[in-house]
């Protein structure tokens, strides 16, 4: 929860984005809300977002806004939440200001839709287009749960240590937490050191945790997997060879795209991470891909099934288009 000082910069930040907090206002929005910690970009899509008319669908999106920051703070699934309902905010921001999108609604059906609805409808290139926005950035699944961070924070000082943790189990929910900070202190007080005396790192399955030198214990760090390229391709587009992917339990798990076309989307629109460009993962991703402009490019990868096209963006608003060369529009 931010101080009383932490809270009235923010609020001095946020000024100068007035939908945005005409909107706090009026909502009464906690001083616990995520909102207070944006970054200036984010509360830039924020504002746009705030401006637009009452759109079809976009009342339900305003609740989900007031909704954030609530949730089960043991798990990192309230952060996967949040994570998710930026990305849409981000890509409704983009696919105006950069893409000349007019926004039209929200949550709405697809006429070519099996089930389900799109995130977000709007005019694009003088006709209706759905877009389905989807989040590969494996780095918020990764995040260390609330409870966990404190807990280890405390730790640390107690054993004079920093520590740096990586969670192994992504769905942890901070279950026998004591029993877990008992394993990492009596593994202290027996681990084998390095050169320097300090312990090697602790693994149990559910986090890794590294030590250094407590002189920077005070500041919190944590080791984040980021998405590679060709994680990132299986997840929108499916493997080459046309084998199925499977989950952690063995069942099929359908690409993004497939994904995609079962809601009836025109457009797939896809944050990904902070590693590589959209431009670099498109030329990694869709073998012969012929450049159209500085981001749009074009493919005929059978793999795009009956989208138009698809969207790459990172949370800097860097994009790219790759448009589906085998799609002719309707």
């Amino acid at each position: 929860m931010p101080t009383k000082a932490e809270l009235s910069e923010d609020t001095a930040r946020l000024a100068v984005f007035p939908e945005l907090m005409k909107f706090i206002g009026n909502s009464q929005v906690s001083s616990e809300h995520p909102v207070w910690g944006l970054e200036d970009g984010l509360l830039r899509a924020l504002d746009f977002f705030f401006s637009l008319p009452e759109l079809l669908g976009i009342a339900t999106q305003k609740q989900r806004f007031l909704r954030l920051g609530r949730g089960d703070r043991r798990t990192n699934e309230p952060q996967t939440q949040e994570a998710s309902f930026w990305a849409e905010i981000r890509a409704t921001y983009l696919l105006n200001q950069s893409l000349g999108t007019e926004i039209l609604g929200f949550e709405q059906p697809s006429p070519r839709r099996q089930r389900g609805t799109c995130d977000i409808v709007g005019m694009f290139e003088g006709r209706e287009c759905f877009f389905e926005v989807k989040r590969k950035s494996a780095d918020v699944r990764q995040k260390i749960p609330v409870p966990l961070e404190t807990a280890l924070t405390a730790l640390a000082k107690e054993i004079s240590f920093a520590l740096t943790p990586q969670l192994q189990e992504r769905d942890y929910n901070c279950a026998g937490l004591p029993t877990l900070m008992d394993d990492i202190r009596a593994y202290v007080a027996a681990a084998p050191r390095d050169d320097r005396g300090i312990p090697l790192p602790f693994r149990n399955g559910i986090l890794d945790v590294f030590f250094s030198d407590s002189d920077d214990s005070e500041i919190w760090k944590e080791y984040l997997q980021p998405d590679l390229p060709e994680d990132i391709e299986r997840y929108l587009l499916g493997r080459r060879d046309g084998k199925l992917e499977l989950d952690k339990n063995g069942g099929q798990r359908a690409s993004m795209v497939e994904q995609c076309r079962l809601k009836g989307a025109d457009y797939l629109v896809s944050q990904i991470g902070f590693i590589e460009s959209p431009e670099q993962i498109a030329k990694d991703s869709f073998p012969g891909i012929t450049q159209l402009s500085q981001r749009e490019w074009a493919t005929k990868d059978t793999r795009l099934s009956g989208l138009s096209g698809i969207v790459l963006f990172r949370t800097n608003f860097e994009w790219c288009l790759v448009r589906n060369s085998l799609r002719v529009a309707p």
